[in-house]
């Protein structure tokens, strides 16, 4: 949306839509909907046009042609001046401030900006993240950098200058400082991270951790007892996850080829095809979905091996990249994202990053609305989104995504250009 920064710095409350086919269910004319459609509006399935919106609670009908320092706005949003509306909008100055004819106070576009929940990142090499109880972001950088986005006690309003990126001090980590730090995930309130020679360790209750307190000695190293035959299974784990089967909660543990789980006591191999896995994740059947650049394939709660044929279920290709497991309360019918890219390929040295397929979209201005963007993307015969909802598998076609996300309304994919928010329709729709 060509205006989107300007009215993100006004702070006005807005929502991203997905797509529509239909012009019975065009958001211009009804700005509280965001994607209307029903079953038979068709999407668009291939490349062309696809349509996105910003949503606000008063669509612009120009662009600012000043200075955003010469902008002055109402916390409530009820007055906008500048040297635009002048004569039509009267402002009064005392000294240096500023009131409208409610006496209410105005400030400057640019002095509000400050209060954009923005958090600069220390690094833009991210190997993985993940969300604690405290919804604190735990972040791996640089391969080998743990951080954590802090937040300061009673906090109510997101303020920049009050949340940090938190860097732990060597003293502070159980592992060496120049160690490859291979994923981060939370199980339960507990936060595991794999380290590549030395194996995994848990942090407890890591939500109610004072990040300043936290010694190396918090930490615990997941170790089996020193006459077990298989000392060095906890190394090179690529990914970790909670899965709840019938016989117990299990934390499992995928390797580059092969999959362990641990009860808490005992490591045991579990027997699945010997693979090149990428992803790991539990769907809220208690599935255990596992991909690989071989194919798909998930362990029932009873622990059974169940294969994927790709191919079978118009899948374009066997290469899978990365999945996404929906939440219990999604009010989709779909229960897994699998992403697949023929063209993917692992980049040197690393375990689970691979090059996309993904290019920068076209973007246009819209013909019939100035407050429309047309994204014209390229060509996705080798790559796709197929969404599973336990009988059938549909395709979005989506190029080169690498990580993906669901939350109760969307499915969230990013690839190596841009970040998307699709809408999920709660009919399913027949492509």
């Amino acid at each position: 949306f060509p205006a989107a920064p300007f009215m993100g710095t006004m702070q006005y409350r807005h929502q991203l839509a997905g797509r529509f086919a239909a012009k019975a269910n065009d958001p211009v004319k009804n700005l509280q909907i965001e994607d209307n459609s029903t079953s038979g509006d068709q999407p668009p399935v291939g490349p062309g046009e696809e349509l996105w919106h910003h949503y606000c609670k008063q669509m612009p009908n120009d662009y600012p042609g000043a200075p955003l320092g010469l902008i002055y706005a109402s916390l409530d949003m009820h007055t906008i001046a500048g040297p635009g509306n002048a004569t039509s909008t009267p402002v009064t100055v005392e000294g240096d401030r500023r009131f409208d004819a409610r006496r209410q106070e105005l400030f400057s576009i640019a002095s509000l900006q400050k209060e954009c929940p923005i958090h600069p990142v220390p690094s833009e090499n991210v190997t993985d993240y993940v969300l604690d109880l405290s919804e604190r972001v735990w972040a791996i950088f640089d391969n080998n950098q743990l951080i954590c986005l802090d937040n300061r006690i009673g906090e109510t309003v997101p303020d920049s200058a009050n949340n940090d990126w938190y860097e732990f001090a060597p003293a502070q980590l159980p592992w060496e400082k120049s160690e490859t730090l291979l994923c981060v995930q939370k199980v339960g309130s507990s936060i595991y991270v794999s380290a590549d020679n030395s194996g995994v360790y848990t942090l407890d209750a890591a939500h109610g951790v004072i990040l300043q307190d936290l010694r190396a000695s918090d930490w615990k190293r997941i170790e089996l007892p020193p006459d077990s035959d298989q000392p060095d299974q906890f190394k090179k784990i690529i990914a970790i996850e909670y899965w709840k089967t019938d016989k117990g909660e299990l934390v499992a543990m995928l390797h580059k080829d092969s999959l362990s789980v641990f009860d808490g006591q005992t490591l045991r191999p579990m027997a699945v095809p010997k693979r090149s896995y990428t992803c790991m994740v539990m769907d809220r059947n208690h599935n255990l979905w596992l991909g690989s650049m071989q194919g798909l394939l998930y362990l029932t709660p009873g622990e059974e091996v169940k294969t994927i044929s790709g191919r079978s279920n118009n899948f374009n290709s066997e290469r899978v990249i990365t999945m996404a497991a929906a939440p219990d309360d999604a009010k989709y019918p779909f229960v897994i994202a699998v992403a697949v890219d023929e063209q993917a390929r692992e980049e040197s040295g690393t375990m689970k990053f691979f090059r996309s397929a993904d290019t920068p979209p076209a973007l246009f201005r819209g013909r019939d609305n100035p407050h429309r963007l047309r994204v014209v993307n390229s060509g996705a015969k080798d790559s796709q989104v197929m969404l599973f909802d336990g009988e059938k598998w549909e395709p979005m076609f989506r190029p080169g995504v690498t990580a993906m996300m669901f939350d109760q309304s969307f499915l969230w994919v990013s690839t190596s250009c841009r970040v998307m928010r699709l809408y999920l329709p709660v009919v399913v729709q027949s492509y």
